[in-house]
């Protein structure tokens, strides 16, 4: 093959398989050219979902005899299974070391937990091991069969929640990597936009979804990052809103996760982008309803949240309702039922809700 042609991605992920198998044996790594930015490379492939990367750079990095991963390497490997993930991570205990021992004194030996002193450097790389296996599609790694991805999902989240707050920024970074920004940077209206813009639909779906997951598992533990999940949801409802075309935009129950990321921006699918960060947004404005993270978002709230869907707003207030109930209705009632929220809510939002009172029982109910 030509050496300017690009390799697919199966050709691609089979070359860098077999690369990785000739590392994993290597019996002194640290001696190798270039061996701090190699190491830094298999730890970044732990999060990679497909095939058999994730354990095979697991094992190059155990060729490194880390303090930090060596006692634990069996289980790590055990996670890339899913055939042993659910059972590993119930033994598993990432509170504080005190807390972990009075648990595992009360429970089955079976029990075990990092030490404090291993946690900087254990915890980013077990985390990189869950967050590829939750990205992982129907197919667990090698091609192994076993549970679904939205239960390894839920079962994956549940288990990080234990995770100190800190820790869990290392989960985020990873989360908004498709983005090209990191979680931060989002918070600004201009950031989060340009973000959107160049990422393509299935990829932004993807985003949402598991943000949703996020905010109703880890809850509190990610609260200071509230404004930038609420930029994210508006710059991806006004995107969509921009080009999708107008109409209901019920919240669609569909699965995109096996769209790929070059996947046209057609009409349908910025509407199902636009319902579920219209959805999205309405779960973290809830969750944080009381959280000055989300009051500090820059621009101020009302500002940032109201006048990109203006234009939408409009549409309800002169009764543009379809047979469901439109995502963005559901979001303007929440905000009018939320005390904390509804002095948020401007004449705009008002003139919608009761524009919709008429024809939609959840309107007249927010009335």
């Amino acid at each position: 093959r030509d050496a300017t042609t690009p390799l697919g991605a199966r050709a691609a992920r089979g070359r860098l398989e077999t690369v990785l198998g000739v590392f994993g044996n290597a019996p002194a790594p640290r001696s190798l050219p270039h061996e701090a930015a190699l190491r830094e490379a298999y730890e970044a492939l732990l999060s990679r979902p497909k095939g058999e990367v994730a354990a095979l750079a697991l094992k190059c990095l155990g060729t490194y005899k880390l303090l930090h991963l060596r006692p634990y390497a069996k289980r790590f490997a055990a996670l890339l299974d899913d055939l042993t993930l659910r059972e590993t991570l119930a033994k598993f205990r990432v509170s504080t070391e005190a807390e972990a021992r009075v648990e595992a004194a009360a429970a089955d030996d079976g029990l075990w937990a990092v030490d404090d002193g291993h946690r900087a450097g254990a915890a980013p790389l077990l985390i990189r091991t869950l967050y590829g296996r939750l990205r992982a599609k129907s197919g667990a790694a090698g091609g192994r069969r076993g549970a679904t991805p939205a239960a390894r999902r839920a079962t994956i989240l549940a288990f990080l929640a234990a995770l100190e707050s800190d820790e869990l920024d290392e989960f985020l970074r990873l989360m908004f990597r498709g983005l090209g920004r990191g979680v931060e940077a989002l918070a600004d209206a201009e950031t989060a936009t340009a973000a959107i813009n160049a990422a393509a639909p299935a990829r932004v779906a993807g985003v949402l979804k598991l943000l949703t997951a996020v905010v109703a598992k880890l809850g509190f533990k990610v609260e200071r990052h509230a404004a930038s999940f609420a930029s994210v949801c508006v710059a991806a409802a006004a995107r969509a809103g921009n080009e999708a075309d107008d109409g209901d935009d019920a919240a669609d129950d569909s699965d995109d996760d096996d769209e790929e990321d070059g996947a046209e921006a057609t009409p349908a699918r910025l509407k199902r982008e636009r319902a579920a960060a219209l959805a999205c947004l309405k779960d973290v404005a809830e969750r944080y309803a009381a959280s000055p993270a989300l009051a500090a978002i820059p621009g101020g709230l009302e500002t940032r949240l109201w006048d990109p869907l203006s234009h939408h707003l409009s549409a309800l207030a002169g009764g543009g309702v379809g047979d469901g109930t439109p995502a963005l209705l559901k979001l303007v009632v929440a905000f009018v039922r939320t005390p904390e929220l509804r002095p948020r809510v401007d004449a705009r939002g008002a003139a919608a809700v009761a524009g919709c009172a008429s024809r939609n029982r959840l309107a007249l109910e927010g009335v």
